[in-house]
């Protein structure tokens, strides 16, 4: 196996260095851990030619490939063998018998690259289009004949460009002295010589002594003229804690740099060097990173292509629940959880697809009738319950599980909707455990599989984010946050893309990346926060607004708005308060915010307080006559209990159901709170005549 990515020279270095911490930190990171340097050499075999066998371990725990082979064709079990590493010898034949066991129940196509007929794959069969035989040489025209005429004009008016003198009628700037600060001075530095040996002798010492003064580095950073670069000081610091280096501002003495520095040492500082020599230079902005590594993914695939990744992460799927539902280890961590989730000490998300909860609590209205009484309870059959449903048939089909009876298991597992991270948090459970090996190596087998279609499908349609992201620019956000919101749609619009319905992937997940994108700029543009659910108000008012003042020539105001829209004036005012101006308040000269009534807010008078007291009362003896969940739920929606009023997704997350439900729970409540026995008692609070009440409820028994 040769894997094409280059290994990161941070990963390299904690590698070579040991120190497992940082190992684990880029790992979850998302570093590749199959990747090779200059020689061919994966973290792997770094790390056996060292003689880490716990950071092997961990490795070997991220999914590094033990039969990876360097330049020289050797692996990681060979070298470890060569230096008569025993127990490091065990831990990689272990894990090379399981990959031979997996390889050997049909798991066959574990790397993509070790396939003999690659072009077989799916995935790659875009690259066998490219034909070149089709291709037409030009002819070369023949030379024109020499036209002396033509030739005597041509150089007439070429002596009179060059004789011309154009008039300057500009100032003289030349008196100016403009200094420009010299960027480039730092980056220069770094590859003089007498600065990298300084650098060189300053990680191998550190490297030795596990040690590095800060006065040391602090010296380091100085240029000729003794300004400090903090720059290049932070970034030393950051690579020497990255070897797992103590800087502090302690003193030591200096070590003797004539003794013979071991080899090993010296790869690894000059591999930090080089690390430092590519922070420094000028082609590490993230933006132009970022389209460099984009030019090099593939095109859009076609329609038969996007078939093709679909059916396999179908079946990749179908794989990882068929070796679940074999595994009595991995069904008995589902129960646990699923008993946590029936006990609310973890939310619903954690197990079943988000889709399923959805889809499961979505009630038709035609099916409610609605009266002006008393409503009996409320319907049972929530996800939960449907969950409690499957749990108990599980549960009671594991002490006869068998190969003969898994279709069984298998179909119940299809009606939970286990979510993918779940799976992939199932996964790692196995591996830690080690209970059930074989089950571990299907269920990584088969996710794996899923992975990497999605990231073929993901990979294909960056630059489809890109060319939708570009339209977004100036509205709040940068524009490498647009192509970071626009990837999350795009990796959500491949999680639900159904390659059946027959459109291709493009049309369908430009909708989410475009939802993905505004939704981003709704929530994160403004530096106070307006709701989602109010955006399309604010737009509306602000459209409205400019409109008006088109037409009309005037300001428009919250009542011609309101009149315009045919919208209650509070909504109104309520948009245009979210779309005023921020303006900070160490801005304002001080007469001006001594001026300012805004900071100042006049305290109510007795008989507002008396008539606050008393609807707060009325309302808690009304609420009360509900049931403890709709009591609940409007409390939370109106900010009943002396808090800010809260969204429907906000209150779903406390009740752990979807805010589809929670405003079913709230249209249900307002309709009782409207009968006339309880909103009597309301009538003394608000100015509104006892009959425009009894108006009210006809239209709402009409509209039902």
């Amino acid at each position: 196996m040769k894997p094409g990515k280059r290994l990161n020279p941070l990963l390299k270095m904690a590698v070579l260095s040991g120190v497992q911490a940082a190992v684990s930190l880029h790992i979850r990171r998302g570093i590749e851990v199959n990747a090779i340097d200059e020689k061919g050499r994966s973290p792997l075999i770094l790390a056996a030619s060292k003689g880490h066998t716990e950071t092997c371990r961990i490795l070997l725990e991220a999914g590094a490939d033990p039969r990876i082979l360097d330049n020289e064709g050797n692996d990681a079990l060979s070298i470890a063998l060569d230096k008569r590493l025993d127990n490091l010898a065990e831990l990689l034949k272990e894990r090379l018998s399981e990959l031979g066991h997996g390889l050997s129940t049909g798991a066959s196509d574990l790397d993509p690259a070790s396939s003999e007929n690659e072009n077989s794959d799916p995935l790659n069969a875009a690259d066998e289009t490219f034909d070149l035989s089709g291709w037409e040489s030009e002819e070369e025209s023949p030379v024109p004949p020499q036209d002396d005429e033509c030739l005597a004009k041509v150089s007439t008016t070429h002596q009179a460009i060059s004789a011309h003198i154009p008039i300057d009628n500009d100032e003289d700037w030349s008196d100016v002295d403009i200094d420009l600060p010299d960027n480039s001075r730092n980056n220069r530095r770094i590859w003089n010589d007498e600065i990298r040996s300084e650098v060189l002798r300053l990680f191998v010492v550190a490297i030795q002594e596990r040690h590095a003064s800060h006065r040391w580095i602090e010296d380091i950073a100085l240029d000729h003229e003794g300004d400090s670069d903090p720059k290049l000081e932070n970034r030393l610091v950051f690579i020497l804690e990255e070897m797992g280096v103590i800087v502090d501002d302690v003193e030591w003495l200096m070590p003797d740099i004539t003794i013979p520095v071991d080899e090993d040492v010296e790869d690894i500082a000059n591999e930090a060097l080089s690390f430092l020599s590519d922070l420094t230079s000028q082609n590490i902005e993230p933006q132009r990173l970022y389209e460099k590594d984009m030019a090099k993914t593939v095109n859009l695939l076609s329609r038969e292509g996007e078939a093709e990744i679909g059916n396999i992460i179908e079946k990749g799927m179908e794989e990882a629940l068929i070796a679940v539902s074999g595994s009595v280890s991995a069904i008995t961590k589902i129960l646990c959880v699923a008993d946590k989730i029936l006990k609310n000490e973890l939310p619903l998300e954690t197990m079943v697809n988000r889709e399923a909860i959805i889809q499961s609590e979505d009630d038709d209205p035609a099916d409610e009738i609605y009266h002006f009484q008393e409503d009996s309870e409320d319907n049972d059959e929530t996800p939960i319950s449907d969950l409690t449903i499957h749990v108990e048939t599980i549960r009671d089909l594991l002490p006869y599980l068998s190969k003969e009876n898994s279709h069984i298991m298998l179909d119940s597992l299809r009606e939970v909707r286990l979510s993918w991270a779940f799976l992939e948090a199932l996964c790692n459970r196995l591996g830690q455990s080690k209970t059930d090996p074989v089950a571990h190596s299907a269920l990584e087998f088969a996710l794996a599989k899923v992975t990497r279609a999605k990231s073929r499908m993901i990979e294909s349609n960056l630059k489809l984010v890109y060319s939708i992201a570009r339209k977004y620019v100036h509205r709040g956000l940068a524009f490498l946050d647009l192509i970071q919101e626009g990837n999350l749609g795009l990796i959500r619009a491949v999680e639900k893309f159904d390659y059946r319905r027959g459109f291709k992937f493009s049309t369908y997940a430009t909708w989410w990346i475009r939802q993905s994108i505004t939704r981003a700029i709704a929530d994160q543009a403004r530096l106070i926060r307006v709701p989602v659910h109010m955006i399309e108000s604010v737009n509306q008012v602000e459209w409205a607004r400019e409109r008006i003042e088109q037409t009309t020539g005037l300001t428009a105001d919250a009542a011609i708005i309101a009149k315009q829209l045919s919208l209650p004036m509070d909504k109104v005012t309520k948009a245009l308060r979210a779309t005023s101006e921020i303006i900070p308040i160490d801005s304002l000269d001080i007469e001006d915010v001594a001026n300012t009534k805004f900071f100042f807010s006049a305290a109510p008078s007795p008989e507002e307080s008396a008539m606050q007291i008393a609807l707060h009362d009325e309302l808690d003896r009304m609420l009360d006559t509900l049931d403890s969940k709709e009591s609940e739920v409007l409390r939370l929606r109106f900010g009943l209990n002396e808090s800010d009023e809260q969204t429907l997704e906000e209150i779903g997350q406390v009740f752990m159901v979807t805010r589809e439900r929670i405003r079913q729970i709230e249209a249900k409540a307002l309709r009782k709170l409207r009968y006339p026995s309880r909103a009597e008692s309301l009538r003394d609070f608000i100015e509104i005549p006892k009959h425009k009440c009894q108006e009210e409820l006809k239209k709402d028994e009409i509209s039902e």
